[in-house]
């Protein structure tokens, strides 16, 4: 391979590549030969025309024969580049540094123009080697054929580009270093990576295996649902508590669990949950096997479209907290019965519900205890029905007699456990009857607790459980066995009481009425006395005033007969027939007009059509005999002495005969007030100390009382008549109640 061969393959380029410049210099060059041919002299050198021009142009050019490679031609910029002093005695393969026959070569080429651009490295005398681009073309001068060649010095440039391909070397060395130890570092990471995400990964699954052990092993059910509050995933005891499997729960929404009466409260618990991300709720839901249970749910949400849910089974106590509350309620209802209005089903209903129990009976035992009576049978209605039918004859009201074997198996025990219904057979209850009977029913163990009280039995709940079910709640059971006990006793002393108090109060009915009888005997007696003494003044108004006396007390009896409250009356009712009976004794009684009545509401007459004696000035039968003693005194007076048989009206327009009767209960006395439109009261009247037997006896009745009398008396003849107020305590002290 020759030099201008290296040289191409150094600077990177082919044959064809020409740069612009060159190109350019090489085009002006090709037409100055073309045109300058058909005149250049023969000889080469100083003499040949365009030998000016060739000699001034800053371009290095040669001319070289390509025979021998002489140089004939350089101009000043060849003489000047190369320096030497005889170029034109030199060849070109003097300065040239391919081998003779590479330059002879190459200019064979350039002469056959088989190439006209080269790359050589030239020798200089003072500027040393320098690398050259030399375009070359055959030209004819003086018909003989040179090369003209123009010589272009592109050191700098190749050094230049040198150095650019240097750095470029440097640069892309630097850069695969760099990607290298990216590369290495990316390795690196990717193996430590690879290694913390394999123990990532570890940990991960560990962390996942401790989670779905605490999750699965957690004492509470756990329910991962979405915004539509449908199930994405479950934990076992989420599985137990409802009854569903996890694929049968995945995909449910918690309204298809939750009872239908709390799916209002179910939702919203969820819209609490979504505003506030934590709702806490009690729900009662429906198992897969159609069992109400309860639970205590508290959720919080993990994302918004993720909330956690975890239930607690709280179903044991929500059913002791109704149970209690059952027994409670039961308690009320007991302590407000009678037996009149006594639930034995309901007694029954809450033995089977307390219990457990698939059917719960009542029976009350006869007084004589030689038997007992199935009062209430609760249970499923189809159940009874077809145990009528399978003992012949219906449960409830069904008489059972005294069993002794039955008593015997109970023993002194509050509550007995019997493995079956066969255990309770006897005389009237066969063996095979109760065998047939468990097998319909698939009755398993059978339970009797006795309801007594401190006289004894009373009775005792029979109470029938399924197969496999057992006795729930003893003590509640036996709390109301005893509640039960103690109504049936209190029901029975109440029937007692109420019997002991029916015939006390018919006795002393009878013995009121028979006073009442002896009193109208007496006063019978007296009235025909004084008809017999009639005409003796003294005598008759001594009969008629004891009569009157007597009318009082009769009247008060009668009174006390006829009330709902034996020990105490009405004073207004009292007096109201009191006024008119002691009036009617005296002779002229039907000339004079009576009248009675009351100042305040608590003063009014009982309502006749409902013996409503509320509001009432009710007072005890001592104070209520006193009061009608003075008030007998004073109309006693009253007819004697204002009205006299004799005193007739002349005039008539003199008003008749008044004589008006008021009673006044206030707050804290009550007032009772006498007047008649008579004469008045004579001068000589001294209400300190009044005259006659009457009068005394009012005053001392009146101190009885711890009241006060007034007497109010005018001989106007337009205000003419007497007052007398009488005013005594509503209540009755204390120290007088005592005494």
């Amino acid at each position: 391979m020759n030099n201008g061969d290296q040289l191409q393959k150094r600077s990177g380029t082919g044959n064809q590549r020409v740069t612009p410049v060159a190109a350019q210099i090489l085009l002006v060059a090709v037409c100055f030969l073309v045109f300058s041919a058909a005149v250049l002299p023969a000889e080469v050198g100083e003499n040949w025309q365009g030998a000016e021009l060739f000699e001034e142009h800053g371009t290095i050019k040669l001319i070289i024969d390509p025979a021998n490679g002489a140089i004939v031609g350089a101009n000043r910029a060849a003489r000047e580049f190369y320096g030497y002093p005889s170029l034109l005695d030199m060849v070109i393969g003097e300065i040239n540094l391919l081998t003779d026959a590479e330059v002879a070569h190459e200019m064979r080429l350039a002469a056959s123009e088989e190439r006209n651009y080269f790359l050589f490295r030239h020798a200089t005398r003072d500027r040393g080697v320098r690398d050259v681009e030399v375009y070359s073309f055959p030209v004819v001068i003086g018909g003989t054929t040179y090369l003209y060649s123009i010589i272009f010095d592109i050191t700098d440039r190749l050094v230049a580009q040198q150095q650019v391909r240097t750095y470029e070397i440097r640069t892309l060395a630097g850069f695969a270093a760099a990607l290298l130890a990216g590369l290495l570092v990316l390795l690196w990471w990717i193996v430590r990576t690879r290694n913390r995400l394999r123990i990532t990964s570890t940990s991960l699954a560990e962390t996942e295996a401790v989670y779905r052990s605490y999750v699965n092993g957690a004492p509470l059910g756990i329910f991962v649902v979405d915004q539509t509050a449908r199930c994405r995933e479950v934990n076992p005891e989420a599985c137990r508590i409802t009854g569903y499997s996890p694929d049968e729960l995945i995909g449910m929404t918690v309204a298809e669990i939750v009872l239908p009466a709390h799916r209002r409260v179910a939702a919203g618990h969820f819209r609490t949950l979504l505003a506030e991300g934590r709702a806490s709720s009690e729900l009662a839901f429906v198992t897969r096997a159609g069992e109400t249970r309860w639970c205590n749910l508290v959720s919080t949400a993990v994302s918004p479209s993720q909330f956690l849910g975890f239930a607690e089974d709280i179903t044991q106590r929500k059913t002791e907290e109704q149970a209690r509350l059952q027994l409670v309620t039961a308690a009320t209802d007991l302590q407000t019965c009678t037996s009149e209005t006594v639930d034995y089903a309901g007694i029954a209903e809450t033995a089977k519900d307390l219990s457990g129990a698939s059917c719960a009976a009542l029976n009350l035992f006869d007084p004589d205890g030689m038997g007992f009576t199935t009062s209430a049978v609760a249970g499923l209605p189809h159940s009874i029905r077809q145990a009528g039918e399978l003992f012949g004859f219906p449960l409830e009201g069904r008489h059972w007699n005294y069993d002794p074997s039955r008593e015997a198996a109970l023993g002194d025990n509050r509550t007995t456990v019997f493995p079956s219904l066969g255990a309770l057979t006897s005389s009237s209850f066969s063996a095979s009857l109760a065998d047939g009977v468990a097998r319909v029913f698939d009755l398993g163990e059978v339970v009797i607790t006795r309801i007594t009280n401190a006289a004894g039995t009373l009775g005792d709940f029979t109470l029938l459980f399924s197969r496999g079910q057992h006795l729930k709640r003893r003590d509640l059971l036996e709390v109301f066995a005893g509640m039960v006990g103690a109504t049936l006793a209190r029901m029975q002393t109440e029937k007692q009481n109420a019997r002991l108090v029916g015939e006390k109060e018919t006795l002393l009915k009878e013995v009121q009425h028979r006073i009442k009888n002896n009193m109208g005997t007496m006063s019978s007696l007296l009235s025909l006395q004084a008809h017999e003494v009639r005409g003796t003044r003294v005598a008759e108004e001594v009969l008629n005033d004891v009569r009157s006396r007597f009318r009082s007390m009769e009247v008060l009896y009668d009174r006390l007969y006829r009330a709902d409250a034996p020990g105490s009356g009405s004073l207004a009712e009292y007096l109201k027939t009191l006024v008119r009976q002691v009036v009617s004794i005296f002779p002229g009684a039907e000339r004079v007009r009576v009248t009675v009545s009351s100042d305040g509401d608590s003063c009014g007459l009982v309502d006749t059509d409902t013996s409503d004696t509320s509001g009432q000035c009710v007072l005890d039968v001592k104070r209520l005999s006193t009061v009608g003693l003075i008030v007998n005194e004073l109309l006693t007076n009253a007819m004697k002495y204002a009205f006299p048989p004799e005193a007739q009206p002349v005039d008539a327009s003199i008003d008749p005969p008044s004589l008006v009767v008021t009673t006044a209960c206030r707050d804290e006395a009550i007032e009772i007030r006498v007047q008649d439109n008579g004469p008045g009261l004579p001068d000589s009247f001294d209400p300190d100390a009044p005259a006659g037997f009457g009068m005394t006896m009012v005053q001392a009745m009146v101190a009885q009382l711890n009241g006060t009398i007034r007497y109010e008396s005018s001989h106007d003849p337009d205000s003419h008549g007497t007052r007398v107020v009488v005013s005594f305590p509503r209540e009755i002290s204390q120290e007088r109640a005592r005494r």
